[in-house]
Parts: C-alpha cells; structure tokens; sequence
C-alpha cells in the first residue's frame, strides 16, 4: 500500500512539475498570442492565457475559477484518502486529476489565468451551432485531467478492479 502511495504520488509530482515546467518554458520564449508551427498546421505552439474554464469558457470571474480550482484539489484529495486503496484504477485516475490540477490551480494563484499553449487541429467540429475550426488551445495539466477522468469513467462503467485487497502484503496462512 505504502510503495502505490509513493509511486502515485510521484506520478502526481512529476504531472504537475512538468505542467509548470513547460509553461514556464513557453512564457520566456514565446510572445503572448505568439503561434509557431510544430508539425505543419497539424501542430502548433500558441501562446494564450486562459482567464476562464475548459475550451475557455466563461462562466464567471477570476475569483469563480480560482475558487473552483482549489475545490477540485480539495475534493480530489478527500475522496483520496476516504477511499485510496479500494481500487487502484480509480486511485490512480486521482492522482492524475490530481497533478493536473495542481498545475492549473499554481497558475491560478500566480497570474489569475491559465498558460496554454498546445494548439491541434484534429478535425473541425460543429455542434449546436458552434463550430471550431482547431481543437481549444490546452497544456500539460488539461491533458492529465482530461486522462485522468476518462480513466475514472471507464473504470467505473467497466467496474475494473473491483474488489481488491487493501494490503500489499500476502494473506496469512492459518493452520486449522
């Protein structure tokens, strides 16, 4: 139990060391609202900052978004220790919201807006009206917690790992 803590809590770690990281890196070499291309118009680097939510919605302020940011993380870190070694799947899944939240709400409390700068142009998409043209600009920490919900969701639809042992310790052999 405790080497699936360390190592999930490593992954979370080097999740959101990463994020900020490579938000750093693009903050001193990029210009804001600066795009290079990376592989042709397939994908590029853009340099934004997201004030608002997911695909840069708008749902209210600064304070809203800052506000739900350290509620994921709470939430996240409670259900964590409420239910951390019932199902390594859904653990995992957590931990890798977890980092990627992390990385979100540090640029949250620094700048009040998020660095995103990974910008592909998979397919254009048209529903309910709105169209997009290139997928919403992301970064590192998007990607985590988007993997790490479809991680989760998947685990429970599928019910993967059910059942397991709370102990990484082999049973006891008892003599009768």
């Amino acid at each position: 139990m405790r080497s699936r803590i360390l190592a999930y809590s490593s992954l979370t770690i080097l999740i959101a060391a990463l994020d900020i990281i490579t938000k750093t890196l693009v903050e001193k070499n990029f210009v804001l609202g600066e795009t290079r291309q990376v592989l042709g118009n397939f994908f590029r680097m853009t340099y934004i900052l997201n004030a608002g939510g997911v695909f840069g919605s708008k749902l209210g302020s600064n304070v809203f978004y800052l506000i739900s940011a350290i509620g994921v993380v709470a939430l996240v870190v409670f259900f964590l220790f409420r239910e951390f070694g019932k199902n390594r799947y859904i653990d995992l899944a957590l931990f890798i919201v977890l980092g990627g939240a992390i990385g979100n709400l540090y640029d949250r409390i620094r700048m009040g807006a998020v660095v995103d700068f990974l910008d592909f142009n998979f397919f254009k998409i048209n529903v309910l009206g709105y169209q997009f043209d290139r997928w919403p600009t992301f970064n590192l920490a998007d990607a985590a917690v988007t993997c790490g919900m479809i991680l989760l969701i998947v685990t429970v639809i599928f019910k993967l790992g059910r059942n397991e042992k709370t102990s990484d310790n082999p049973p006891e052999i008892t003599q009768p």
